[in-house]
């Protein structure tokens, strides 16, 4: 009994250690590149927030520091996080609740061992809303951050006369 369940749990992190080794061979430069081809384009994903909070889920963050820990081996990659609010509220309350979003999945993000360099931050309050006036459902829509990675731009040099 004790064999069938040691090969189970060998089998078991055998697949995990392959599917990693996978996460990393996607994110890693080929020979001669700058960036992975995975990152030569924008991914994005959303986290979606509870009315008035700012509180991250441990399953969030335990994803979250995942994803940090897959870009600490892709150098060029940067992270962009946009944070947002419903419209209920003040302008300026709402605005502070979205940064407070960003600024919690930033952290998770450095937690992860991400350097903080790497993220940018922007809170947009209820801005971009785009639910009709009392649709709470549609509210639940505004209720996010959007985490979007791509490459970091190359520098470009101003010329001045």
């Amino acid at each position: 009994t004790q064999l069938s369940e040691s090969q189970g749990s060998v089998a078991s992190l055998t697949a995990q250690l392959a599917d990693s080794e996978r996460r990393i061979a996607l994110l890693q430069a080929p020979a001669g590149g700058s960036i992975a081809p995975a990152l030569q384009r924008s991914l994005r994903g959303e986290i979606m927030f509870r009315t008035n909070d700012s509180t991250v889920g441990a399953d969030t963050t335990d994803r979250l520091i995942e994803l940090a820990q897959v870009l600490a081996v892709a150098p060029e990659a940067v992270v962009q996080i946009d944070g947002y609010a419903d419209p209920r509220g003040t302008k300026e309350e709402n605005l502070v609740l979205s940064e407070q979003r960003a600024e919690a999945v930033r952290a998770a993000l450095i937690a992860g061992g991400l350097e903080a360099d790497r993220i940018l931050v922007r809170p947009h309050g209820e801005h971009a809303t785009v639910s009709a006036r009392g649709d709470v459902d549609g509210y639940a829509l505004e209720r996010r951050v959007v985490i979007t990675i791509g490459a970091k731009q190359p520098a470009v040099a101003e010329v001045t006369d």
